[in-house]
């Protein structure tokens, strides 16, 4: 599989705002079924990610209407370029213990791909159908 991540990146991108309250972002998570959000300025600059995992460690500071975002957000973010091999990405995606890179091209948030992208695109890459597989 010799494709890269503009190939397989999700777009548009759901993001949310370091401003917005914690139990914003895990609504929104849920209603647009994305388990990432990248955290953008008015301006639309890239500053953060973040994920269900690092809501699920903030249960308590959820609790107080007050939490926000920028508090419980992953920083630096990694990302990547559209150009970019997709296997480069599942590779940073695996050693980093991630689930999400944004893509970004000339400063711009363009896309994500997600390990749900990398996985999806081998299973229908000519994989046989789980109908057709033999039980151990």
């Amino acid at each position: 599989m010799k494709r890269q991540v503009y190939e397989l990146m999700s777009y548009p991108v759901v993001t949310i705002q370091p401003e917005a309250k914690l139990k914003a972002a895990e609504a929104l998570m849920v209603l647009e079924g994305v388990r990432q959000l990248p955290v953008l300025t008015a301006d639309k600059q890239l500053i953060g990610i973040i994920s269900d995992r690092d809501l699920r460690k903030m249960t308590q500071a959820m609790e107080d209407d007050r939490a926000i975002v920028r508090g419980a957000m992953t920083t630096p973010v990694l990302t990547v370029r559209p150009d970019v091999s997709a296997a480069r990405a599942a590779h940073i995606l695996k050693t980093e213990k991630i689930g999400a890179l944004p893509v970004v091209e000339n400063d711009e948030l363009i896309g994500i791909i997600t390990t749900s992208d990398i996985l999806d695109a081998f299973s229908t890459d000519g994989w046989q159908s789980s109908a057709s597989l033999s039980p151990l």
